[in-house]
């Protein structure tokens, strides 16, 4: 027969113990929907924003899923899109002087409170 050492029925009784969770640690989930990519637009020489005028598409299976074309005035520097989406998606930006840019089989992946939300540069390289 073996004897439990002191330890050993610590760890015992500790393993026995119902898991409880302090809500004081758990962080709530935001009341607006969680984008499932930000998407930040650039010149790829000069790394200066290009977004504005620049319209930004998300496909899943070949349907457009969620689109944006980012309208001045704005400060802003990024994009978000597929807002509450999880799966796998191809990106598309498209903006005048530019190529287009595209990313394929980018996966966003479901979080606590929505998606994990992926980040992108898009680098974009002027027409001659």
């Amino acid at each position: 027969m073996r004897h439990a050492t002191p330890l050993r029925a610590a760890a015992l009784l500790f393993c026995s113990l119902p898991a409880t969770v302090r809500a004081d640690l758990v962080q709530p989930c935001p009341s607006v929907g969680v984008a499932g990519l930000r998407i930040t637009v650039v010149d790829s020489l000069s790394t200066q924003p290009a977004v504005v005028g620049a319209i930004v598409k998300a496909f899943a299976n070949g349907t457009l899923i969620d689109s944006i074309q980012v309208k001045p005035p704005t400060t802003q520097t990024d994009v978000a899109l597929l807002v509450e989406r999880t799966g796998t998606f191809d990106v598309m930006v498209q903006q005048s002087g530019y190529h287009e840019w595209q990313q394929n089989n980018l996966v966003v992946k479901p979080g606590r409170c929505g998606p994990e939300t992926e980040r992108l540069t898009a680098r974009l390289q002027r027409k001659p």
